[in-house]
């Protein structure tokens, strides 16, 4: 399981921030094959006014057996005031060796460098 509080901001001319917290958390059914869920709230500060944000994403990933391959798929809901986004994602990624489970215990990533405002880019 990872929590994780953030908070992030972009160049004075644009002058918007964004903070708040994640929490995701991977299961491996096998070592080839994990299903993630994460939930996110947030805000988002600009000039116009401030946004809260809500979200959460559902995704699996697969290996494919003896090929270096995997297959991925998310579904993801962000509530931003009245605006909902809906998104799936599905996509193929190549694995660089070893199963899901050795990458993942393998140290930091980028996996949620989009959250909060697209949690389907999480996976």
């Amino acid at each position: 399981m990872t929590a994780t509080i953030y908070r992030q901001l972009t160049s004075e001319d644009a002058d918007v921030s964004i903070s708040g917290f994640d929490l995701s958390l991977t299961h491996f059914l096998t070592d080839h094959f994990s299903a993630t869920g994460a939930f996110g709230i947030g805000t988002i500060d600009t000039p116009l006014g401030d946004a809260d944000v809500r979200s959460f994403s559902i995704g699996a990933e697969a290996q494919i057996p003896h090929a270096p391959l995997t297959i991925f798929g998310a579904y993801a809901y962000t509530d931003i005031e009245d605006l909902d986004l809906k998104t799936l994602q599905l996509g193929m990624r190549y694995n660089w060796g070893g199963s899901l489970f050795a990458r993942d215990r393998q140290g930091a990533n980028t996996r949620n460098a989009a959250a909060p405002l697209f949690p389907g880019l999480t996976f």
